[in-house]
């Protein structure tokens, strides 16, 4: 007589010595509490995509001083390190084209600027302006404020 390990797996009894006696299909519910898995498994990729595009921006941002996502040949979005005068920290700016303000043949663009310091108590720079500008052999050419 010889002692035998037993491995009971989805309906399989596995011998010790490698050979396999397939018995009867045995279904068994398997009872799992929390997230399903593949949602879980998505979540975890989206994650560590999200971390990783995090990681090179904040990378370029250090390397080159700036992002600049363009939207048009106006518009577009602005992020860069502000390093002068004591003041550290992270300017934002996005603009918009606007078309009530703009004239024929003129298109007017809102900017909005923003700044996150480092140290609080600095002066808050926030700015927001308006330019009209002008097109002319494919130039652009600064024409002025927008009017109110």
């Amino acid at each position: 007589m010889f002692w035998v390990d037993y491995i009971r797996r989805k309906g399989q009894i596995g011998l010790k010595d490698g050979s396999e006696i397939i018995i009867n299909e045995i279904a068994v519910k398997e009872e799992r509490s929390g997230i399903p898995v593949r949602l879980g498994c998505g979540s975890l990729i989206l994650f560590t995509i999200l971390c990783s595009v995090f990681v090179f921006l904040a990378i370029n941002l250090v390397v080159d001083g700036e992002i600049n996502i363009r939207r048009g040949d106006l518009g577009g979005y602005r992020i860069w390190l502000v390093r002068q005068d004591g003041i550290k920290g992270v300017g934002y700016s996005w603009t918009k084209e606007l078309d009530e303000n703009a004239e024929p043949g003129t298109t007017c663009v809102e900017t909005k600027v923003r700044f996150l310091e480092w140290q609080p108590g600095q002066e808050n720079g926030n700015i927001e302006y308006c330019e009209c500008y002008l097109t002319q052999q494919g130039e652009w050419i600064f024409i002025g404020e927008c009017r109110p």
